[in-house]
């Protein structure tokens, strides 16, 4: 498996959101993943008592990233 996160830094002023389940067993991929974004352009956020599956098929925790996202990208696309 190929980590690109190190690439990230390529993206310049584009702003990541990275979003994991508190619980899950990736979720430090995506804390690493923030550390290689440029300063202030980079977003974690955690959806509280999800593992990593949890956010394929459990409603609220879908519904909770998914809100986030919306909110993520009207601030970001939208201005």
């Amino acid at each position: 498996m190929m980590n690109v996160n190190p690439m990230l830094k390529y993206l310049g002023d584009r702003k990541i959101l990275t979003i994991r389940g508190s619980e899950a067993e990736t979720g430090d991929m995506s804390n690493e993943a923030q550390t290689f974004v440029n300063e202030g352009c980079g977003e974690l956020f955690n959806v509280p008592g999800a593992t990593h599956t949890d956010m394929y098929h459990i409603e609220e925790k879908v519904d909770s990233a998914v809100e986030k996202l919306v909110s993520f990208f009207n601030e970001t696309i939208n201005k």
